[in-house]
């Protein structure tokens, strides 16, 4: 079964009331959903004509959220109901995910964990399901939104409300560490590592098509370099990325409901026309309420931000 566990925080509040956007912090937000999110890699041989696809064993997640000021904790867990989850007793996987907006800066991590993969091979006439194939992805970006009237936070945890519409450029550095470990598997026994960063600027936009509807999407491209290890042979190559995000959404004073999407791609450029495309999908449906906190909530809150400073 996939046991899954995230934490989204974030700390981006103006002192001066903005027009612009209108921040719940001082709300309680809980909300249910269901997530469906993977890592995946695809390798095409240009020399000999080969692909080879990696896919991991993928499971569909319901989940619970709570959310105050800088403060998000999320649990969720693959029940056997949803289709396509009672055939994949072997595999397992875990994520991780964090954000920290400080101003104008947004700062994301990801940690992924898979276990059990299927190889499909071109030459090959049929797929091959390796249960004791995994892989580990440690990473994230750190993202400049240029334009202080542009709410990040309304489509990445809710905590904000686009009150009329706005865009923004953004710059944004890549970067992640990821092992694909093959050693305990008997046909292949092989290990490959990928250090993996980018520069890529791009633009996002939250369009308010009424008064609690918004459709936000954007998207980022760049290059970078890659430092690999397969079997002990160091490589560097190119590092082409791109990044989307897609949200649709209702957001009202208390009630918000939507789905949100983000897929990065990370295409490594190798000599006699090699490519290692690695993917990175989210599918997120989720429903919420935000309430009146507590004042234990509040506190608790207060007593983390005097000792840390934040």
């Amino acid at each position: 079964m996939l046991f899954l566990y995230t934490n989204q925080s974030f700390a981006q509040k103006d002192t001066i009331t903005n027009p612009y956007f209108y921040s719940y912090d001082d709300k309680l937000s809980v909300d249910t959903f269901i997530l469906r999110t993977s890592n995946e890699w695809s390798m095409q041989f240009g020399d000999r004509d080969e692909s080879i696809k990696l896919k991991p064993n993928k499971k569909t997640s319901l989940g619970i959220a709570a959310r105050y000021d800088f403060i998000s904790v999320a649990l969720s867990y693959a029940f056997d109901f949803f289709p396509g989850n009672k055939d994949n007793d072997t595999s397992k996987t875990f994520w991780y995910s964090f954000d920290y907006c400080r101003g104008q800066f947004v700062q994301h991590f990801d940690f992924y964990y898979q276990k059990g993969f299927t190889l499909q091979d071109k030459q090959l006439p049929e797929a091959t399901y390796y249960p004791d194939f995994k892989s580990t992805k440690i990473g994230g970006s750190t993202l400049y939104v240029w334009n202080k009237n542009f709410s990040f936070r309304t489509t990445a945890v809710r905590s904000e409300k686009q009150l009329i519409s706005a865009g923004s450029f953004v710059s944004s550095v890549g970067y992640y560490y990821t092992s694909l470990n093959a050693e305990d598997v008997e046909d292949l026994s092989s290990k490959a590592t990928f250090f993996d960063m980018a520069f890529s600027p791009g633009y996002y936009y939250n369009w308010v098509i009424a008064k609690n509807y918004m459709i936000s999407g954007g998207a980022t491209l760049g290059a970078g370099f890659t430092v690999s290890d397969y079997n002990g042979e160091t490589n560097t190559s190119l590092l082409t990325q791109g990044a989307a995000r897609l949200s649709v959404g209702y957001n009202a004073e208390n009630v918000y409901a939507g789905i949100n999407s983000r897929v990065n791609l990370l295409n490594h450029i190798y000599k006699q026309k090699t490519f290692v495309n690695d993917e990175l999908t989210y599918v997120s449906f989720f429903v919420g309420y935000r309430f009146n906190a507590p004042h234990f909530v509040k506190k608790t809150t207060k007593d983390i931000k005097d000792a840390t400073g934040l």
